[in-house]
């Protein structure tokens, strides 16, 4: 009996986890706010739930592109973003991880 219980738990996170899975699928789609962080060249729009691009932060991410396609590593992008004085929206110098997520999107 108690196998049973188990399974079905088991059963109910797996469709939990999917559920959210595709309900946070189709608010990043619709491009409205999914978590308490805006990724990086985006703000809040003035509704409060919605997206928009920030141009300041869109050229960072541009930049960090370009770079990216001649070759250049996480690590070479950060430190020349960081001698042109672009830095994060906390002031610092972008980490390697946050160079990646630029790129890849």
């Amino acid at each position: 009996m108690r196998g049973m219980i188990d399974l079905f738990a088991e059963y109910e996170r797996q469709v939990t986890k999917a559920r959210i899975k595709t309900a946070l699928g189709h608010k990043k789609a619709k491009q409205e706010r999914v978590s308490g962080r805006m990724p990086y060249g985006s703000q809040l729009a003035a509704d409060g739930v919605h997206l928009e691009d920030n141009a300041a932060e869109q050229a960072v991410i541009t930049v960090a592109r370009e770079l990216h396609a001649e070759g250049l590593s996480s690590r070479s992008i950060a430190g020349y973003l960081a001698e042109r004085g672009l830095y994060s929206r906390m002031g610092t110098v972008f980490t390697p991880s946050s160079i990646l997520a630029m790129v890849a999107a």
